[in-house]
């Protein structure tokens, strides 16, 4: 899979990338937190970028109990 960056921010003072991989049946996302292994959700393929980045953030929070900051684009 072909996996793009698509937002960073921070939670509990750790930096995270979401990325996003494009496949026929949808968005599949996973998360990069600085120190931690890649969580990736393999159940679920979200039909739009919106989605996906929802479905990335409650994967996010299903492992940290800090509150996500995502970092706006310049």
């Amino acid at each position: 899979m072909d996996w793009k960056l698509h937002k960073s921010g921070w939670i509990e003072e750790r930096n995270f990338d979401i990325e996003f991989a494009e496949t026929p049946e949808g968005y599949r996302v996973r998360v990069r937190v600085f120190g931690f292994p890649v969580l990736e959700d393999t159940r679920n393929a979200f039909p739009n970028e919106a989605l996906a980045e929802k479905g990335a953030l409650t994967l996010l929070k299903s492992q940290f109990t800090g509150t996500p900051d995502l970092e706006e684009k310049p």
